[in-house]
């Protein structure tokens, strides 16, 4: 069920029109050569398109009511949907995987968590004046690695406010990364933030070293990674980036996960995480964190000595 923020669906890149004549016509770009039925449609951005503001609104439903919608296409359709910050951020529209949002079923990286919205605005709190500053953010732009970026959501959001992200993940995630990235360049470009998407496997060395590479960073961020033992190479890209070289500082690391049940994360995963960093409770959080996200867990890590 969805509540009450906008939706629309739209289609990217590449669709395969079959059926009734009207459907064709009804996804003709606003200027062109007509297709007929069966034919391929390149570049429709935003249509066919539906913004819903019913209250709890299911996929289904929205689904159904586009009745001009493809039947086949080559890429899934995206849910475009809308995160609202603070001043001088904003809306933040970002697609998410609608085939993900509609069964709740696997592609973790095509949807947006709510740790990652969590965890933006706790760093945009941060960046207030009257706010206690971890040392990362004493510079107003300063250098962030979301790992596991996934839809793009936190990293965007940093960007938006003046912030340089890298955000890495997974190649076959990374798509509608840099799909979500390109809707935000020229906000990204007037707050003087930077947005750049890398791929990543955080189990593979060269990966690892290959990203790093991009920094040092002042800032990491990682909201909602941990599933299962899939973890050592997580930490790993943790200590090795507060051991970089040519580094002012050590970089914060903000980790953020949403509690679901005793299993996630894996008790596992906090007795390796305890053996390497010190986890410190953020010491100012926005109004209302607790109640907007009850079930959400952040800490700063610092590596030990």
């Amino acid at each position: 069920m969805l509540g009450h923020r906008a939706m629309e669906v739209v289609a990217t890149r590449r669709f395969t029109v079959l059926g009734r004549k009207d459907t064709a016509e009804a996804l003709q770009p606003e200027q062109g050569t007509p297709h007929s039925p069966g034919h391929a449609i390149d570049d429709i951005h935003g249509s066919p398109s539906l913004v819903a503001e019913e209250e709890d609104l299911q996929l289904q439903v929205l689904l159904e009511c586009l009745g001009k919608a493809p039947r086949s296409c080559t890429l899934p359709l995206e849910l475009l949907d809308s995160y609202t910050f603070p001043e001088p951020i904003g809306t933040v529209a970002i697609a998410q995987d609608l085939a993900v949002c509609q069964t709740g079923a696997g592609g973790t990286g095509g949807v947006v968590w709510p740790a990652s919205v969590a965890c933006a605005h706790v760093l945009l709190h941060c960046m207030l004046p009257s706010s206690p500053k971890p040392p990362g953010l004493a510079n107003p732009h300063p250098r962030v690695l979301e790992v596991g970026s996934g839809t793009g959501l936190l990293g965007i959001t940093l960007a938006r406010a003046g912030m340089r992200v890298t955000m890495a993940d997974m190649r076959n995630v990374t798509q509608l990364t840099r799909r979500n990235a390109a809707r935000h360049q020229s906000p990204v470009i007037r707050a003087g933030g930077s947005l750049e998407t890398v791929n990543m496997d955080w189990n593979d060395p060269k990966d690892r070293t290959r990203v790093l590479g991009h920094g040092p960073f002042d800032i990491i961020v990682c909201s909602d990674l941990v599933y299962g033992n899939e973890f050592a190479g997580l930490l790993q890209l943790l200590e090795e980036a507060s051991r970089q070289e040519h580094a002012a500082s050590l970089p914060c690391i903000l980790f953020a996960f949403e509690e679901r049940d005793d299993r996630y994360p894996s008790p596992g995963f906090f007795e390796a995480l305890d053996k390497k960093f010190i986890q410190q409770t953020p010491s100012s959080l926005p109004s209302e964190f607790d109640v907007r996200w009850p079930s959400t867990r952040l800490f700063w890590l610092s590596l030990r000595e």
